[in-house]
This record gives C-alpha cells, sequence and structure tokens, in this order.
C-alpha cells in the first residue's frame, strides 16, 4: 500500500494536472464541442494554432508572487497529463508539492517547436518555460480564462488549486 498526493481545485480531486491556457481552450473546450473524428480534431487544433495568444497571468505559488505572460500554466501533480503528455517529467505523487510548469508568450513557429520538445521531454531547457514547486497555486488572470482539472473544464480564472499530500492509498504490486 502507497500513499499518493491529490490536487485539490474547488471541491474536485486531480491525480494529474490543474491549469489554464492551451490545453484548456483548445483541446478540452474546442476538442469537446467538434467531437472525436479525425477532421473535428485537425479543426480543433488549426484553430487553436491561430488563435493561440499569450495572457498576462499573476501567480502566487505558495507566498511568492510571480507576473508572466504565458500560453499555457499546468500545475502538475505527476508528470505526465491528458494522453501520457509528459509535461512536468521531473514530478512526483509522493512529494507534497506540485511542478508548476508555465510556457512563455510563444510565436506560431515557437509554438510548434516547444511541443515537439514537451513530447521529447526536453522543454525544460528552453528559454521561455518555467518550472518551480509549490504546494499551494492560485491563478489569476485581468480576464476570465477557462481552467481545466484532468480532462475537464472546471471553471474560469481565479482559481485556487492545492496539494493533499498522502490523500490517496493504492495497492503497489511487488517488484
Amino acid at each position: 500500500m502507497r500513499a499518493i498526493d491529490l490536487g485539490k481545485i474547488e471541491s474536485r480531486y486531480f491525480t494529474e494536472a490543474a491549469g489554464i491556457g492551451l490545453f484548456a481552450d483548445g483541446l478540452l473546450h474546442y476538442g469537446k464541442r467538434t467531437g472525436k473524428s479525425l477532421p473535428r480534431l485537425l479543426y480543433s487544433v488549426a484553430r487553436l494554432y491561430f488563435s493561440a495568444r499569450a495572457k498576462r497571468i499573476k501567480l502566487t505559488l505558495d507566498d511568492k508572487i510571480v507576473f508572466e505572460r504565458a500560453m499555457m500554466c499546468t500545475v502538475a501533480n505527476g508528470p505526465r497529463m491528458a494522453l501520457g503528455v509528459p509535461v512536468a517529467p521531473d514530478a512526483l505523487l509522493m512529494d507534497g508539492h506540485f511542478d508548476v510548469v508555465v510556457i512563455g508568450d510563444l510565436s506560431r513557429m515557437e509554438l510548434i517547436r516547444y511541443f515537439m520538445a514537451v513530447m521529447n521531454q526536453t522543454h525544460n531547457d528552453l528559454p521561455k518555460v518555467t518550472t518551480t514547486k509549490a504546494r499551494r497555486v492560485k491563478i489569476e488572470c485581468g480576464t476570465r480564462m477557462r481552467v481545466h482539472c484532468d480532462d475537464q473544464i472546471v471553471g474560469t480564472t481565479p482559481a485556487t488549486i492545492t496539494t493533499e499530500p498522502g490523500a490517496l492509498r493504492v495497492v503497489v504490486a511487488a517488484a
């Protein structure tokens, strides 16, 4: 038996990640509205690509306040999200902290390069990506942004996300 951490946003718990930006605005928002067919998915990706814009956000990371221009902010409980995308490869499910990954203000050409870097787990070395550890994260934005929790849109900013260390007990097979 092992105890793993869960994230919590309002009254909802999550195992993977919560956040704002590309994932919430694009794949979850457009994708849910267009269905699961390949042409609709391609339409969603194209719409996201041409409409994506960085927003000025205010992050409160525990007691530290940070202002960023960001395309995406992911509060990761574990290393992967969505369909196994390794957005926070160093995140651990049992350390009591989130890995807060901020992808900064990208041009359209950079967006493609950064997506490929995320998939190859080399994005933490890129200049417009920052990763910080925190137990409590508050995300604010001058305009309301969609907030996701795992694979669901759960509201809009402002959002406060907390870690619940050891909140879930799981059975682990012997090695």
